[in-house]
């Protein structure tokens, strides 16, 4: 965003603490990984559900950083690492999604029921 956005992004709570959202699911699934495993049967039981968690944790944390701290400020190191951890989270869950759809996966329709 153009650099004159970064005051008012940066005035507005609910934008300031969105990337947070990251950090509660990498963190469940970082903390409990077993029912995601479980639930990955019958081809991928031995996924590491645990590292995608803690992916998606640094996510929300580089996002937070990339959005907003540094926000207007093209020439920070955070934009990159946020974009590639954004990019690689992204590529994870649509492969977990495609799994579930050709029936590789037995994860309940209602994603919260698995925790």
């Amino acid at each position: 965003p153009p650099p004159e956005w970064a005051a008012r992004m940066q005035s507005v709570w609910w934008y300031r603490v969105s990337s947070f959202s990251y950090c509660i699911a990498g963190s469940l699934a970082a903390v409990r990984p077993e029912p995601l495993a479980r639930h990955a049967v019958p081809c991928c039981a031995d996924f590491p559900f645990r590292c995608m968690g803690v992916a998606i944790t640094l996510n929300g944390f580089a996002s937070f950083a990339a959005d907003v701290i540094h926000i207007g400020h093209p020439q920070t190191i955070w934009k990159p690492i946020d974009v590639v951890l954004a990019t690689g989270n992204t590529i994870v869950q649509m492969l977990i999604a495609t799994l579930q759809l050709l029936g590789l996966t037995s994860f309940p329709p209602l994603a919260g029921s698995v925790f």
